[in-house]
């Protein structure tokens, strides 16, 4: 998704000689981007209004001794998107072992949301271009 639709991803998501990194790879590279001033970490809210105005969003959560998880923030009121309900704001393009729109945030045991909180989640953290 970054590589389309324009945002620097080469040595932070993965590299276009070797693919993609693992989602918590992924993750220490948009850290490491972050110290560097080339992106930057967003509230939820920030996240989805950066997305409705066209701005590539990353939504990432750790795992550690796991893969993690890294989905896109989308924008909303695409025609035909159909999130499952209730939800939490901002919405997922999430791509895994569901793909669909999604909220973000589910409870502990519920299936709306990509992300799960609770004492084992690690926090969500939002990514952005810094320009």
């Amino acid at each position: 998704m970054a590589k389309k639709t324009g945002v620097l991803w080469d040595g932070i998501l993965g590299t276009e000689r070797d693919g993609n990194f693992t989602a918590n790879d992924m993750i220490d590279g948009l850290e490491k981007a972050v110290k560097d001033g080339t992106y930057k970490v967003l509230e939820p809210d920030q996240a989805r209004t950066l997305a409705n105005e066209g701005v590539t969003v990353f939504a990432t959560q750790a795992k550690p001794g796991g893969h993690g998880h890294i989905a896109t923030v989308r924008p909303e009121g695409v025609k035909g998107d159909t999130p499952d309900s209730p939800y939490t704001k901002p919405l997922l393009a999430n791509v895994g072992a569901s793909n669909g729109v999604k909220g973000y945030l589910a409870e502990p045991g519920r299936t709306y949301g990509v992300f799960v909180t609770g004492s084992k989640g690690k926090p969500v953290v939002f990514y952005a271009p810094a320009k």
